[in-house]
């Protein structure tokens, strides 16, 4: 991630200081590992990323759980009520953790959607949650990285 944003940042009418991530999925639990590690990363929406995915590093799996605390930028996530992985409860449990130490953050779970909500390619596609979780996207984008 850190090669990509440094070669973004090259490119004409990128603005270097404004960079936001976001990701469905396993991009989603990716976006919380990347909003507490990049720092040239300034805001994030993570789609439906169990919080509890590990990511291998030299010492061992790290969690979203593990690094909520470092986690000091914008912060957006969206999830689904009938969602196994992540649950709501892990959901919750998860952005309860962030706000313990960045105000800057909130979520959404869409009553009724289930994993995948924005994948229209998919059974779960839910077209009022995913048209209402890309609006809120957009705009988290426009207020955080302004």
């Amino acid at each position: 991630m850190a090669a990509a944003i440094d070669w973004a940042k090259t490119r004409p009418g990128v603005a270097a200081d404004r960079v936001g991530t976001t990701g469905w999925c396993w991009g989603g639990s990716t976006v919380i590992q990347i909003a507490a590690t990049q720092p040239a990363v300034k805001a994030a929406v993570a789609w439906y990323g169990p919080p509890a995915r590990g990511y291998q590093t030299a010492s061992g799996p790290v969690t979203g759980f593990d690094v909520a605390k470092d986690i000091k930028i914008p912060f957006l996530g969206l999830y689904g009520e009938t969602d196994k992985n992540p649950s709501p409860e892990d959901a919750k449990k998860f952005i309860e953790m962030l706000k313990h130490h960045n105000q800057n953050v909130d979520m959404m779970i869409y009553p009724g959607a289930g994993h995948g909500f924005h994948a229209d390619y998919r059974p779960s596609y839910n077209a009022a949650a995913a048209q209402d979780g890309w609006k809120r996207c957009v705009a988290w984008f426009k207020k955080s990285l302004a």
